[in-house]
Parts: structure tokens; sequence; C-alpha cells
């Protein structure tokens, strides 16, 4: 929306100030973007106000406001433009996950299995609150070197918690399940109760390379079944695997593979001390 005042300047807005939005059967938020206000002077955008040089959907005004590139689509480097991560993009609130455009995200998608009779849930894979804490301080600290403009350092990681579901996992089949709105931005993961085929172990990666269909960025794993929330701090074994085993299908949706840099994908190195190795997957003090 642009509205014109020429006595007092010109606001530019990128959405109004929508409050909430309904989507098919999803409901949510709209994030509010505050007016610019553009110099009189120049209404029409003679000095480049209103251009979006980079195609990232905020014009010059609003890259100066956020402190973003008007040369760079994605100024943080993280896959999602500068305009989606503070407007949202295909009615998803980016925003509302944390994302900014001046600091590197990672955002996953996470439907999970439940066992419901009746109609109370005895079981459920939803991912505990630990497991969104230890994947979210994993990300953060092991990346130093990754300096972001808003002074933080590492990855902003965010597990996001979306839609149960009852049926079996089996292999390829996260499409219907996925909100194909948040194909462009998130990573997608399914945590399982149990799998209706042999999926090759507590976690799979659909991934092209390997003979498999892919969907997207996509990764399943086949969790323990306790509460969400009781863990007992991350010191419960079964949630230490559960974090285990997300970094390590989650790495490989990163491009990461069983023996580091070579092509054999090779697995037990033991001079690749990583998670994405099976010797030392659920070793505490390895890396990526």
């Amino acid at each position: 929306m642009l509205i014109d005042v020429p006595a007092y300047g010109v606001h530019v807005y990128h959405k109004p100030d929508f409050v909430a939005y309904v989507y098919g059967n999803q409901t949510g938020s709209v994030t509010y973007v505050p007016a610019i206000i553009v110099p009189a002077a120049d209404p029409w955008g003679t000095h480049g106000y209103r251009k979006d040089e980079d195609g990232d959907g905020f014009v010059a005004a609003l890259e100066q406001y956020y402190g973003t590139s008007d040369l760079d689509w994605d100024t943080d480097d993280d896959s999602l433009s500068d305009g989606m991560e503070v407007v949202g993009y295909n009615w998803i609130d980016y925003a509302s996950y944390g994302a900014s455009p001046r600091r590197s995200d990672l955002l996953i998608e996470a439907d999970f299995q439940q066992e419901v009779v009746g109609n109370v849930v005895i079981k459920t894979t939803e991912p505990s609150l630990y497991l969104q804490n230890a994947v979210a301080s994993f990300f953060r600290d092991s990346f130093p070197d990754i300096s972001n403009l808003d002074g933080s350092q590492g990855i902003h990681a965010v597990i996001a918690p979306d839609d149960p579901f009852t049926v079996p996992c089996a292999e390829g089949d996260g499409t219907p399940f996925r909100d194909a709105r948040k194909r462009v931005g998130f990573r997608y993961g399914r945590y399982c109760l149990s799998s209706s085929t042999n999926c090759g172990g507590s976690g799979q990666t659909l991934e092209p390379q390997y003979g498999r269909p892919s969907i997207g960025k996509g990764f399943g794993c086949v969790t323990p079944t306790y509460d969400a929330n009781d863990t007992n701090d991350g010191t419960d074994p079964a949630a230490f695997c559960e974090y285990s085993v997300t970094l390590h299908e989650l790495g490989h949706t990163l491009g990461l593979d069983h023996d580091g840099d070579t092509a054999s994908d090779s697995n037990c190195e033991p001079n690749y001390p990583s998670m994405m190795n099976y010797a030392y997957e659920y070793q505490s003090y390895v890396s990526a």
C-alpha cells in the first residue's frame, strides 16, 4: 500500500496493519511494518526511495529503516529474502518465528505422530522443549565464526511443532502432512512413533542423491515415546537420542554426508568425529 501525502511526506507501507488472517483452515497473524516517511521533495521516488533494486520486496526506504542492503536480496545470506523475514511470504509470518533480515535463520517445520484413544492422546512425539532448546543452543554456539549484523553470533535455529498425525510413517509419504506454504522457507521433519516400512534406522533423510524421492529439504525420525515436556532436563537417554538423530538428519538436508568432504559416503571413519558419522552420532562432545 502506498499513500501519497505531498505536504507531509510519503508513507510507504508493505502491508496494512492486519492482525489476523484465515487461509483455508489455517489461522495466524501478519506482522505490522512501521510506516517510513519519505521526504515530500521526492514524492515519486526520483532518488530511489521507492525502488526495489534487489527484488526482495523492500523498497529503498525500508532497506534503510531495517539496516539491510538494497543491492542484496538476502542481506544475512540465509536463503530467506529480506522482505519475507519481515513482512512474511505466502501467508506465513516469518517474523513470528524470530526471523530477522540481519541474522542467519534456520526454520524447521515439525509434524509429529500421536496415539489417540477416544479423544485422549496417550503417546506423542511432539518435539520436546528440551529438543527445541538444545537444537537452538547447538546452532547458536557451534558457529562462532558467523557474525551477524544484529551483533549476535551463530545461527538462529527454530524447531516449530506444527500438525499432529495418527497414521504410521512410510518412506516418502511426507507430502500430505506438510504445510505447502512453508516449503520455500522451512525445512521439514516428521517425528514418528513407528513406521509402516523399514526406513533403515532411527532417522532418514529423503535425498535424490541416495536414489530416494525428495520431499524438499525434509527428514523423518522414529523417536522414543514420552511426554513431550518430561525429559529430566535432557538427562533422559531417549531425549538425547532424539536430539542426536535430529541433528544428524538435519545435517543431511544441509548437504552433509557421513564422511565429511569425500565422495565415498563411507561411514564410521575414526578420523571424522561428527554427529554425521554413525560412530559418533550419540556422543555429546562432537561437532556437526
